[in-house]
């Protein structure tokens, strides 16, 4: 069975952004391009390093491009109840 990890919020978020662009077909192209596909015994997942690096930058660049705020800075997070909060890791693959 394959395993799918969620993705950091910082890089959904910046994917998601970069595919509501009008060259969202290019960056996907350039995103599926740099993940390392997990060919080498002992490795159970592709490697999505390269390629998350590369969303936030592309994200954090077509805004500054277009004078809009950063889509990858993320609103603090409201634990002033203590609760256990569990920030999501990982890498994920686009469709």
């Amino acid at each position: 069975m394959e395993h799918h990890a969620t993705p950091s919020p910082k890089v959904t978020a910046a994917v998601t952004y970069l595919l509501n662009q009008p060259d969202a077909a290019e960056f996907r192209k350039n995103h599926q391009a740099l993940i390392d596909p997990a060919s080498t015994p002992g490795r159970h997942s592709d490697d999505y390093t390269s390629a998350d690096t590369f969303a936030i930058n592309s994200a954090r660049h077509r805004a500054r491009e277009l004078g809009e705020s950063d889509p990858t800075a993320l609103p603090a997070l409201d634990n002033s109840h203590n609760e256990d909060v569990q920030s999501p890791t990982g890498r994920h693959r686009l469709k």
